[in-house]
């Protein structure tokens, strides 16, 4: 919960605050970031199959959101006594 006067961010209701970021990020916000940005990108004229290549920017930050989800479910995979302590 956060405290007096903290900011909430009203788009992403699992995000306890919009000051402070989470220890790990949830698929669900990684999720939900990708869907916008799509939306966005697509509202904005890109086409995945026109632009998709190496120079496309658009398709570079899905990938990198891609790896982030599948690192992140492979963490969570993981028995909690063989992960990496902070």
């Amino acid at each position: 919960m956060p405290s007096p006067g903290e900011a909430i961010c009203p788009d992403v209701p699992f995000a306890a605050t919009a000051l402070h970021t989470e220890a790990t990020v949830a698929v669900e916000l990684l999720l939900h970031y990708a869907c916008g940005f799509v939306q966005a990108a697509v509202s904005d004229g890109w086409l995945p199959e026109v632009s998709a290549d190496a120079d496309d920017w658009v398709s570079l930050r899905l990938a990198s959101v891609c790896l982030l989800i599948r690192q992140t479910e492979a963490a969570a995979a993981v028995h909690p006594d063989l992960r990496a302590s902070a």
